[in-house]
């Protein structure tokens, strides 16, 4: 039985009119190298070290996200959850809205969650879907719009460490300090490598695959692995954004049916050839070029109009390039939940109906003057759409196998949960120019804790017991810790204190209470 169901035209005559279409047989090329930059090269402790940053929820300021919760190899890179955004008139349930992934809810610069004016207590939501983090790594620019260009400068110095072919370092730096992605309100470099220092890896995950399991197992901390990818334990922005680049880089999906039936010195594939002739014919090729299935280039395909969403011309500053968007490619789309960087369709029926009628208006398909629109016959869309899913979908993706293997995550995880119990028997008690903190885990156990110390979140270990090094024993410090489980549900706090009691007065006097008296002194503003 032929794999993409009957066709409309017999083999013999697909191919003769193969030869005709413009899609040459040359263009049935092999998938060309992943660009790596010079700065950059690939290592083996270097990928696994990217593999585990990129699949552990602890590199969100509020340990609820990943970067693989948005990018799922079974969903071609892309996301399976789907929020919806307010559209250009900040109004939630109306026509222009977009659908994207859901990211944290919204904290304050502290780490406390505040309620955001449109999605209160709830995780936000960006205002475009989630690409592929695989699907375009030839690229030089990435995200929808593409600002995430090839040269990287490094955020916490300023200096160029990366003269070309950076883009995925890029993209990788961005959502980490993303205020609706992972991050809270202004959240700056060092709290990321701070955290990482003291984070176990992949903590909340379970189902580890095998080789970030036995990287682990070697070399069980974040410092530990940095050392065995960079040489020295130190972390840094440009090195965590280096490894989560590297592993992305291998993860080539080249085991398409297409692929394997267009192998150089091979005969074509006649099934392949007929899904190609139905692709150019609909004008599809003319910006999903093949072998990577797209050119990497800015259209205006009439989704929406400029105005809703400027896309490329917001970062080009070209007036010309608004209302422009990359184009995805079209490997591994039919494993996609969602289509376009709105998100709005659900299903490459619905895609192809958008080529037929464009919703607003589009350019000129590219290098022509017609319109960018196409004629699909009815009994031609179903074999377009056979042809996505079957010949350009990697088993490996599909299955998630190897290079595409992943942990689950802790959010995968939330059925049915009350909230947890209280920790109990918290301590705090000072030692020297720390405090140390201790706590048992609550009945029924916990996936990690949140931490704060006089109103400030100062850390989410998953596992009893914290340091709190810098503090003065002069003053009284207040901590609250709660219980989460795995879908982030909170016990009742616990509340415990360390250092001399104090009492502040109005005006920023305070009082140092001790057994043989008291001590005033006015306390310095901060500058």
């Amino acid at each position: 039985m032929s794999r993409i169901g009957p066709r409309m035209l017999a083999a013999a005559a697909a191919v003769a009119a193969f030869g005709a279409s413009s899609i040459a047989f040359a263009a049935l090329a092999a998938l060309p190298p992943v660009p790596v930059p010079a700065e950059n090269p690939i290592t083996e402790p270097k990928r696994v070290l990217g593999k585990i940053l990129f699949w552990d929820e602890q590199l969100s300021s509020d340990n609820t996200v990943a970067c693989g919760s948005c990018h799922r190899p079974g969903k071609g890179g892309g996301d399976p959850r789907q929020g919806r955004y307010p559209g250009a008139d900040g109004i939630l349930n109306t026509d222009d809205d977009t659908f994207g992934s859901p990211g944290v809810a919204h904290m304050d610069k502290a780490g406390i969650a505040r309620e955001h004016k449109i999605f209160g207590m709830k995780p936000q939501v960006g205002d475009r879907t989630a690409p592929s983090n695989f699907g375009n790594i030839w690229s030089d620019y990435m995200f929808w719009d593409g600002r995430a260009g090839p040269t990287v400068t490094d955020p916490e110095t300023g200096k160029v460490v990366i003269k070309a072919h950076g883009a995925l370092e890029n993209q990788a730096l961005g959502p980490l300090q993303n205020p609706a992605e992972m991050a809270k309100d202004s959240r700056g470099w060092a709290d990321v490598d701070q955290k990482l220092q003291h984070a176990r890896p992949l903590a909340l995950a379970i189902r580890l695959p095998p080789d970030t399991a036995a990287a682990i197992k070697a070399h069980p901390t974040y410092p530990d692995l940095f050392r065995q990818a960079f040489g020295d334990a130190r972390i840094d922005a440009v090195r965590a954004a280096e490894a989560i680049a590297t592993y992305e880089r291998t993860l080539v999906p080249d085991q398409t049916p297409y692929d394997l039936g267009t192998q150089p010195g091979k005969p074509v594939d006649p099934e392949i050839q007929r899904g190609m002739l139905l692709l150019d014919t609909a004008h599809c090729t003319a910006c999903h070029k093949p072998p990577l299935f797209t050119d990497n280039k800015f259209h205006n395909i009439g989704l929406r109009r400029p105005y809703q969403d400027p896309g490329r011309g917001k970062i080009s500053g070209d007036p010309a390039d608004n209302g422009r968007f990359k184009t995805p490619t079209l490997r591994n789309s039919g494993l996609r939940a969602s289509f376009m960087h709105t998100g709005e369709f659900t299903d490459l029926h619905k895609v192809l109906d958008h080529y037929v009628t464009p919703k607003a208006e589009a350019e000129p398909l590219p290098g022509t003057d017609q319109p960018y629109k196409t004629t699909i016959e009815d009994n031609q869309r179903q074999q377009i759409i056979d042809f996505l899913i079957t010949d350009l979908t990697d088993p490996r993706v599909a299955a998630e196998q190897y290079p595409f293997d992943r942990p689950i995550l802790r959010s995968e995880r939330q059925a049915g949960q009350g909230a947890p119990g209280r920790p109990e028997e918290f301590k705090a008690k000072m030692v020297g120019d720390k405090v140390e903190l201790t706590w048992t885990a609550p009945k029924g156990g916990a996936e990690d804790y949140l931490l704060v110390r006089d109103g400030r979140v100062i850390g989410l270990p998953t596992q009893p017991g914290f340091e709190d090094p810098g503090q003065t024993p002069w003053l009284r410090h207040r901590y609250r810790l709660v219980a989460r489980n795995d879908a982030a549900a909170a016990s009742q706090p616990a509340s415990a204190g360390a250092g001399a009691p104090t009492l502040e007065l109005a005006g920023g006097a305070v009082i140092l209470l001790g057994a043989g008296g008291f001590w005033l002194w006015r306390r310095r503003k901060a500058a």
